[in-house]
C-alpha cells in the first residue's frame, strides 16, 4: 500500500492510496482458499469443489471484501500519520478507474479527522446544593399520598351501592342454562366515581344490596354463556381519620418521604451543578473543530430556534418576527462552537475515567421513563423500538450525567442548603438566561460513542 497526502485544510485531508496488484491477489487467493473449505455446490461434497470453480463463483464478492478491508487499513494508517484519535465523519473514497485484474488499484480517500487535544487539570470550584426539606412539605406530600389511597368501611346489609364503593361478589356461570362451576368465580371491584354511559356491567352494581343479584351476558353475539352476579359484601368509601395523617406511627413513613423529596431537589439541582461545570470547562478549551460537525450542530440550532418561535407564537397568539438561517448562525455561532467543544471534552473525560453506560442501565432508564408516563407508555415503547437513534440519545443522556457526577467528586465545593422552591427558581433563571441550553447531548461526537 502506497499512501500519498494530496491536500490538507485544517482537519480535512485527501490522500491518494495505491493498492498493488500482488497485494490484492494475495488477499483474494487467501480468502478464496478459506471459503473453499466449506463451499457447497451440487454434484460435489462440501469443501471438495475445485478451487477454480469456487473462485469463479465468489470472486466478485471476495474482491469487494478485500478492497473494503484494504481501505479500512488505509484509514488506520491515516489516523497514525495525522495523530488524530478518530474520524469526525465517515471517510469518503472514490476509485480512479474501474478495476482491472492484475493491475494496481488507485483510490482517493477524503477524510475529516476528530480534533486531538489533551485534558487540562480540573480545578473547578462550584456551589453544591444540599437539600433542605421543609416539615410542611413532608406533611403535604404525606397527606396527598394517603388521600390518594382509598379507605373503605363495611356497610349494613340494607346499604345500596353507590359510586366509589367496594363490592365483593360471586359470579356464577351458566352454559345453556346449566351451571358451570369451572367458569364460576369470586372477585371484588371498586365502582368508579364516574361510569361511562356504555359501561352497562358497572352500572348493574349501583343501587344493589347484599344478597341482590343481576344477570350479565359478556358476549352479545353468544347468548349461551350467562353470568349471575350476587353481591356478597359492600364497603363504603370513608374519610381517612385525621389521626392517620400524623403522630408517632408515621415517623418512619415521614423519613422515607423526606428522603424522596431530597432526591427530587438534587435531581433539579443537577442542572445547576452541570451549568457550573460546563461554564468552567468551556473557558479551559479551544481547539480546531471539524466543519462537518459544526454544520450539523448549526442545523440543530436553527431547527431549535424555529421550533421555539413557532411554539411561542402558538402559545401567545402573537406573530413572531421571522428570522433567517444566516441570522441564527450569526447569533448562535459561539453556542454551536461551545456545544461541539464540550461534547469532545466530556467524551474524552468519559474515556479516561472509563465511564460507560451498560445495556442494563439504559434499559432501566427507559423503563423508568415509560413508568412515569403511563398514558403514553405504549407509544413510547413503540417509538424507542422503531428509532434506535433515539435510544442511543438516551444512552448519551445517561453518560453525560455520569460524567458530571464523576466531575462533581473532583470539585472544590461550597455547600449551600436550598429548598425545592429555591432550587427551582435558580434553575428557571438559568434556563431563561440561556435561550439555547448548552446541552452536549446534541453533539454528534458524544452520541456516537
Amino acid at each position: 500500500m502506497i499512501l500519498e497526502k494530496i491536500k490538507n485544510e485544517g482537519l480535512k485531508y485527501e490522500f491518494n492510496v495505491i493498492f498493488e496488484a500482488n497485494e490484492i491477489e494475495r488477499k483474494v487467493s487467501d480468502e478464496v482458499l478459506e471459503k473453499a473449505k466449506t463451499f457447497k455446490m451440487h454434484g460435489f461434497r462440501p469443501g471438495h469443489v475445485p478451487l477454480n470453480i469456487v473462485r469463479n463463483s465468489i470472486e466478485g464478492s471476495v474482491l469487494k471484501n478485500v478492497l473494503e478491508s484494504l481501505i479500512s487499513e488505509a484509514c488506520d494508517e491515516i489516523l497514525k500519520q495525522t495523530g488524530a484519535p478518530d474520524f469526525a465523519t465517515r471517510p469518503i473514497y472514490r476509485f480512479d478507474k474501474e478495476y482491472e485484474s492484475g493491475a494496481d488499484v488507485s483510490v482517493v480517500l477524503s477524510v475529516e479527522v476528530a480534533p486531538s487535544f489533551d485534558l487540562v487539570p480540573f480545578n473547578c470550584k462550584v456551589q453544591r446544593v444540599i437539600p433542605k426539606v421543609l416539615d410542611e412539605e413532608v406533611i403535604q406530600a404525606r397527606n396527598e399520598f394517603l388521600d390518594s389511597i382509598p379507605v373503605f368501611e363495611k356497610t349494613e346489609k340494607d346499604y345500596a351501592v353507590q359510586n366509589g364503593d367496594e363490592v365483593a361478589y360471586i359470579a356464577t356461570c351458566y352454559n345453556k342454562g346449566v351451571e358451570s362451576k369451572k367458569k364460576s368465580f369470586r372477585n371484588s371491584l371498586v365502582v368508579p366515581m364516574e361510569i361511562k354511559e356504555n359501561a352497562e356491567f358497572l352500572n348493574n352494581f349501583l343501587g344493589k344490596k347484599v344478597g341482590d343479584s343481576f344477570d350479565y351476558t359478556p358476549d352479545e353475539n353468544d347468548k349461551t354463556i350467562k353470568y349471575k352476579f350476587t353481591i356478597r359484601t359492600t364497603k363504603q368509601r370513608a374519610k381517612r381519620p385525621e389521626a392517620a395523617k400524623g403522630g408517632e406511627a408515621l415517623n418512619d413513613f415521614d423519613a422515607i418521604i423526606k428522603k424522596q423529596l431530597g432526591k427530587e431537589i438534587l435531581n433539579t439541582a443537577f442542572i445547576y451543578h452541570k451549568n457550573q461545570i460546563l461554564e468552567y470547562l468551556k473557558d479551559q478549551y479551544d481547539f480546531p473543530l471539524p466543519e462537518s460537525i459544526l454544520e450539523n450542530e448549526t442545523k440543530n440550532i436553527i431547527a431549535e430556534v424555529k421550533r421555539d418561535l413557532a411554539e411561542r407564537e402558538k402559545e401567545t397568539g402573537e406573530k413572531q418576527e421571522a428570522v433567517t438561517d444566516d441570522q441564527i448562525k450569526s447569533e448562535y455561532g459561539d453556542v454551536v462552537k461551545q456545544r461541539v467543544i464540550l461534547g469532545y471534552v466530556l467524551n474524552k473525560i468519559a474515556q479516561e475515567g472509563k465511564i460507560i453506560v451498560s445495556n442494563k442501565e439504559l434499559s432501566d432508564y427507559l423503563s423508568e421513563e415509560i413508568r412515569r408516563n403511563p398514558r403514553i407508555a405504549n407509544q413510547l415503547m413503540a417509538y424507542y423500538k422503531e428509532n434506535p437513534g433515539a435510544v442511543e440519545y438516551k444512552r448519551a443522556e445517561i453518560k453525560e450525567r455520569k460524567v458530571i457526577d464523576y466531575l462533581m467528586t473532583k470539585v472544590e465545593s461550597t455547600d449551600v442548603e436550598m429548598t425545592k422552591q429555591e432550587v427551582q427558581e435558580l434553575v428557571d433563571k438559568l434556563l431563561y438566561e440561556d435561550d439555547i441550553d448548552t446541552d452536549v447531548n446534541n453533539t454528534e461526537q458524544i452520541t456516537s460513542v
